[in-house]
């Protein structure tokens, strides 16, 4: 259960930087 708690912390966190990447290009 820990372990996969943390692999769903792990692909949240890599979604929201793939957004906010997309957003800083855009600005750019």
């Amino acid at each position: 259960r820990h372990i996969n708690a943390l692999r769903r912390n792990a692909a949240e966190g890599s979604s929201e930087l793939k957004e906010v990447s997309q957003d800083i290009t855009i600005r750019i």
